[in-house]
């Protein structure tokens, strides 16, 4: 992993959520897309799961490496 804290990805429907704050609310879309501009391609990823889900993004051999983490639940993963 990166060494940083993976994204996390945990939707709620707080009564008071704090102002100003970074909370998840409502909604998460744990999509990746990369484009190739040397080839003109590119190319995506989409990681569905109704369980909390942590992402970690880390730079590796000149690029960027995606890591979807989720202890439970049903997943679809759909590529493109």
């Amino acid at each position: 992993m990166s060494g940083k804290e993976p994204y996390r990805m945990f939707n709620l429907d707080v009564f008071e959520y704090a102002l100003n704050h970074n909370m998840g609310l409502y909604g998460a879309i744990p999509f990746v897309f990369a484009l190739d501009s040397a080839h003109a391609r590119a190319s995506g990823a989409l990681w569905l799961n109704a369980a909390e889900t942590f992402v970690d993004v880390e730079e590796r051999d000149g690029g960027r490496a995606v890591h979807f983490m989720s202890e439970t639940g049903v997943v679809d993963l759909f590529i493109r």
